[in-house]
């Protein structure tokens, strides 16, 4: 039962990104011809830099700080550091 819970979860969440990839597809702001995949690599992008940030965070920071930005411009079609923050 808290398998089919979480994995529910994950789907809302790979889902939202999803909109959120069509939405910006649809209005031109980028380029994206499978949103769903995008979303799900986005997704695991997050979740996996997460998991090292909170594990040995001191090692690993400098080179997984940008790793979910980086892998969202990929998928998006978008020129490098165009995610990051000014």
């Amino acid at each position: 039962m808290l398998r089919e819970h979480v994995v529910a979860q994950e789907l809302l969440w790979c889902r939202r990104i999803e909109r959120i990839v069509l939405a910006g597809t649809e209005a031109g702001a980028f380029t994206c011809v499978d949103p769903w995949a995008a979303a799900t690599r986005i997704l695991v992008a997050i979740d996996g830099a997460s998991a090292y940030i909170n594990t040995s965070a001191e090692h690993r920071r400098v080179p997984t700080a940008d790793m979910a930005r980086t892998v969202a411009e990929t998928e998006l079609g978008l020129p490098p550091g165009t995610l990051a923050l000014s």
